[in-house]
């Protein structure tokens, strides 16, 4: 299996997206792979893409609103298993697999989204001044 990324909120919540070693564009547009139905997404927003090693990177096409990559905004930027991406309202967990020998993807029901069960996800507790 290779790496995926997973909807936990937006239009496309509980989705998985498989991706290629070939381009895979998100935006607006239907003629997009990855086509989130949110006013705050451009229509071309922005493209994940591998490199001959096997990285992925994600880079902004211009969007209107921006890309965010663990709350922070990007041009271009490698992404690690985990990372969260936002667009407008849409956020996503970018999840790369190494046992590249499996061929089915075991999910579990969290709430109404859709993880791999063997994925980990690290919660952050915010603390509230009292």
């Amino acid at each position: 299996m290779g790496s995926l990324l997973v909807t936990v909120n937006g239009s496309l919540k509980g989705q998985v997206f498989p991706l290629a070693n070939g381009p895979v564009s998100i935006g607006r547009d239907p003629s997009n792979p990855i086509a989130p139905a949110d006013p705050f997404v451009s229509q071309r927003h922005c493209s994940i893409e591998c490199d001959s090693k096997g990285r992925f990177h994600i880079v902004d096409l211009g969007s209107r609103n921006g890309t965010f990559v663990n709350g922070l905004p990007v041009g271009k930027r490698d992404l690690r298993h985990g990372d969260e991406i936002r667009l407008g309202q849409c956020v996503f967990f970018f999840i790369e697999n190494q046992d590249h020998e499996t061929s089915e993807v075991n999910s579990a029901r969290l709430g109404e989204g859709m993880l791999p069960t063997n994925t980990v996800c690290e919660l952050r507790r915010r603390i509230r001044p009292t």
